[in-house]
């Protein structure tokens, strides 16, 4: 008999209407993700198309898929392009659901004419390629018979699949609810989108979870490095930062030479660097053990990678192999490996990608380029711009920057004390510094206080109140002063008027007459600002009557009350050059030391949220922007400290430094400028 594609599609039919018959009537344990993998599951792509999908051609799945076994609340999972990311990470995980768990699934991709593209050459050649799979495509409806795809796919069990994106309107993802969310291209979900009012995309969609208890919800995030303030690399936190947000965890292997447990990285790939030509760099390519330094070929690392581990953060392998030590107590695990782990290539491919980078002069975009790629697409590790001038400061290296005097003393040598005010709607924020005889800067206390107490309250009086109440309780009880009576009353408190200028002119009035009064309305102009530009004013006028370093005053007749302007360009990076300046040096600015643990961690963060950074655009070359992420309102209030202290006639370059008395040891950052802004510095 001739057996027809009719006919075997009949077939299968009738196999998995028994199938389901039996189900019902005998419910199983539903299949662990490698057992559903291994199963059901035929690669459409790749050396091993049409076989089945197997753990042990890239071990690291089985650790992987054992982890999701575990039910993480959260996963993170990233590693080089084309070694099985995307199908590991994204399509198997919702297959095995939507087939043995019959749960509903949500799918995420950023853009959302991603959403068809995703089935189409993700989904569908795995289902296709799949026999025990190929009846889950649907039969009617979008994603059938190749329709298009857009928000929704029910697949041929009935199970319904939501796709959700991160440019919809909010009101798309507020009304589906499921226990899963499988989430792909991970960078994209990184920032929100203009004109959404709640919390940024990719918390949205997992508050569709909030129905179920929290070992109930199962998240994945899958996708590739790309910078360290962007996803994934950002869930897995800094080495520096005490405070754990994930596992940080990692793959180790034994090494065949000292059997110490390694986990070799990009620097460890050696023997191409002095090859005169791609097949010499081939030839003499070879992973390095981290410990003994001896050689591991690409037989010797199949071996060692079929004994590999998982190894969170604080835990280690016995020689015996045996993970010891506790599971960090977090909710995310951040899953990665490396070009070590990924068995499809060799370390000769690697190399020859790094031999022909390295031919590109250093300095140029095609170097630059080669470089992003290398780092995202080779090893899976955040690519850092040779061509900006700059390195990211981080939060973890900022809050260390501490000196001896506690919150609110000021040390003895201070000449001037400035405050700067940032005003919002519900909170206020507000930093003080002192600035020394010595070139040092030293923050003695900051803090918030509130505005609006309820949506029922009058915006404007509650402003000129927050204030006024802020003047007598911060302000006019001053701060204590090292070895001096008496209590040191701010010389100046610059408030941002940009938003309400009539409430903070009506409370600036209320504070007395000009010559007395130590308040000042004030607006920051820059691209870092909504404001506009900021325009420079060369000399003195009837209606620029005060100039300084990149501010100006003009008396707003309207209001009666003089209103500076400042480049808040300019002296966000004066800021910034005095957290990266060598705690001691002239111009560093530090921190009172704290009394509990992570005691600056939120300022800090607010200090760094914002940065300037040089890109490469292809059509406008090297292109300066500012960088934001989260709340950066002690950093306005910051600048606008220091911008004070220039008003009242303190600038660095004036300045002879001293030595201290005595010298405090403190904790140095770990980075700064690779060269300094000129402007910004003394």
């Amino acid at each position: 008999m001739v057996i027809t594609r009719a006919t075997a599609t009949i077939n299968e039919a009738r196999a998995r209407t028994r199938t389901v018959l039996l189900d019902g009537c005998f419910p199983k344990t539903p299949l662990t993700y490698q057992e559903f993998a291994e199963k059901h599951v035929r690669l459409a792509t790749g050396p091993f198309k049409n076989l089945p999908f197997r753990c042990d051609r890239q071990p690291f799945t089985a650790l992987l898929f054992r982890e999701f076994d575990r039910g993480w609340p959260t996963v993170y999972v990233t590693g080089p392009s084309q070694s099985s990311k995307t199908l590991s990470g994204f399509v198997i995980p919702t297959l095995r659901d939507a087939c043995e768990l019959q749960d509903d699934v949500i799918i995420g991709c950023p853009e959302a004419d991603m959403a068809d593209d995703k089935w189409q050459r993700d989904f569908v050649p795995t289902l296709e390629s799949s026999p025990d799979l190929r009846w889950l495509i649907p039969q009617k409806g979008p994603g059938s018979r190749g329709g298009t795809v857009k928000d929704r796919i029910t697949l041929g069990n009935g199970v319904p699949i939501k796709i959700m994106t991160c440019g919809g309107q909010d009101t798309s993802v507020a009304g589906y609810t499921s226990p899963n969310v499988r989430l792909t291209e991970a960078a994209g979900w990184s920032k929100n989108k203009d004109g959404s009012v709640e919390a940024d995309r990719i918390r949205q969609i997992m508050a569709r979870l909030r129905a179920f208890k929290r070992r109930e919800r199962s998240i994945i995030v899958e996708g590739t490095v790309t910078v360290e303030e962007e996803l994934p690399w950002r869930a897995r936190g800094d080495d520096d930062d005490a405070r754990l947000i994930s596992t940080r965890s990692k793959i180790v292997c034994p090494c065949p030479h000292c059997s110490a447990w390694i986990a070799p990285e990009r620097e460890h790939l050696v023997g191409w660097k002095d090859a005169e030509s791609e097949d010499q760099a081939a030839d003499q390519a070879i992973f390095i053990c981290p410990e003994c330094g001896m050689g591991i070929d690409d037989g010797q690392r199949r071996i060692a990678m079929a004994d590999c581990r998982l190894v969170h953060w604080g835990q280690e392998v016995t020689p015996a192999g045996d993970v010891v030590g506790a599971i960090p107590p977090v909710s995310v695990l951040w899953f990665r490996w490396t070009t070590f782990n990924n068995l499809l290539l060799d370390a000769a491919d690697t190399a020859v990608d790094e031999w022909r980078a390295d031919q590109i002069e250093e300095g140029t975009i095609d170097r630059e380029n080669a470089e992003r790629e290398l780092c995202q697409f080779c090893h899976a590790i955040p690519f850092r711009s040779k061509l900006a001038d700059n390195e990211p400061l981080k939060p973890q290296t900022v809050r260390k920057r501490l000196d001896r005097w506690q919150r609110g003393l000021l040390p003895f040598d201070t000449r001037r004390l400035t405050i700067g005010v940032d005003i919002g709607k519900w909170t206020a924020w507000w930093f003080a510094i002192a600035f020394r005889e010595s070139g040092q800067l030293h923050a003695p206390a900051y803090g918030a206080f509130d505005v609006l107490h309820n949506k029922s309250e009058d915006l404007s009086s509650r402003i000129v109140a927050s204030l006024t109440e802020f003047k007598e309780t911060i302000v006019e009880e001053g701060f204590a002063i090292e070895g001096k009576d008496g209590l040191y009353i701010p010389d100046t408190v610059w408030i941002d008027c940009g938003w309400r200028p009539d409430d903070v002119a009506t409370f600036i009035r209320s504070a007395g007459r000009f010559k007395d009064n130590k308040f000042r309305a004030v607006r920051g102009r820059g691209r870092s600002t909504n404001n506009g530009m900021y325009s420079h004013k060369r000399k003195q006028t009837v209606q620029y009557p005060w100039i300084g370093t990149e501010w100006y005053a003009e008396i707003n007749y309207k209001r009666r009350v003089p209103e500076f302007t400042f480049n808040a360009d300019y002296w966000k990076i004066y800021v910034h050059d005095r957290l990266r300046t060598k705690v001691g040096g002239k111009g560093s600015l530090t921190f009172f030391r704290k009394d509990m643990e992570n005691e600056h961690a939120k300022v800090s963060h607010h200090l760094c949220s914002e940065q300037f950074r040089r890109r490469w655009d292809p059509k406008k070359g090297l292109v300066d922007e500012w960088v934001k992420h989260g709340d950066n309102h002690w950093l306005d209030a910051a600048t606008m400290a220091c911008a004070a202290a220039d008003y009242l006639g303190y600038k660095l370059q004036e300045i002879e430094c001293l030595e201290e008395p005595d010298p405090v040891e403190v904790p140095e950052p770990d980075n700064w400028y690779a060269k300094m802004r000129a402007e910004a510095c003394c």
